[in-house]
């Protein structure tokens, strides 16, 4: 009995802090004050971010991630609901963020095409970023 009670009581906690944190520092080590880092937010529906610079970006519902300023490899997913099913996208784009600045992930979705880009906060431009293909 004792033993069940750890068990679910272990489970629980697990569970709770595998949701908790909405941020994630990519390499970053400590976490540095904010103009000395970057700031993605992903908080439009349908895009997901799955990793950064080839590692995962980590376990919960995560919405802003911390990044160190220079280039990163942002690795999305796009689902797209169509009639009673989802068509599935996705690709990587290689970008320069620099400190201090609030990105956002963007979408424009069409009849049979999607575009994601990355988009300067503060001046509401598109950042120049790269495809990546491989």
């Amino acid at each position: 009995m004792l033993f069940a009670r750890l068990f679910a009581l272990t489970f629980v906690l697990a569970l709770l802090t595998s949701c908790a944190g909405e941020r994630t520092i990519g390499d970053a080590g400590p976490l540095h004050p904010q103009d000395r880092v970057t700031l993605l937010e992903s908080t439009q529906s349908g895009i997901y971010v799955i990793e950064f610079d080839g590692k995962h970006r980590g376990v919960g519902l995560f919405k802003d991630y911390v990044l160190t300023p220079g280039a990163h490899d942002v690795k999305y997913s796009v689902s797209i609901q169509r009639g009673v099913g989802n068509q599935y996208g996705g690709g990587t784009l290689r970008c320069n963020f620099a400190a201090g600045k609030t990105y956002s992930m963007q979408s424009e979705i069409g009849k049979r095409t999607w575009k994601v880009w990355i988009r300067d906060d503060a001046t509401g431009t598109e950042l120049s970023c790269t495809a990546v293909t491989g």
